[in-house]
């Protein structure tokens, strides 16, 4: 629970709790006789609504959590690896741009 991006969390589970009104209210007007909604079943309606509210902003705030982690170890990848002088720059070696000695120029010949 500590560093949950809860604006974010909060915003979309509102969505997605406005998204399942919507459809039960559009499934409501137009199939009343399969998904009719009686008095007794509108609190009950609400009361599922609120509670998964709850439950998808806290879901929803720990993935906005990890989602901004995993940018940040990316990120931090990318800075590493482009600071970060290659290995070979480190210690040039005597071989350093002359052609690799543990190579047959003859078998090269061949395979053109």
């Amino acid at each position: 629970m500590k560093d949950l991006h809860w604006r974010a969390g909060f915003r979309r589970a509102a969505i997605f709790i406005l998204l399942y009104a919507a459809i039960l209210y559009f499934m409501a007007t137009f199939f009343p006789e399969t998904f009719g909604i009686r008095e007794g079943q509108l609190q009950a309606i609400f009361v599922q609504g609120v509670f998964f509210f709850f439950i998808l902003a806290v879901f929803f705030s720990w993935t906005e959590k990890r989602r901004r982690q995993r940018i940040e170890e990316l990120r931090a990848r990318k800075r590493n690896q482009q600071g970060k002088p290659d290995s070979e720059d480190e210690d040039p070696g005597p071989l350093k741009g002359k052609p690799n000695p543990n190579t047959s120029r003859k078998k090269a010949r061949r395979r053109r």
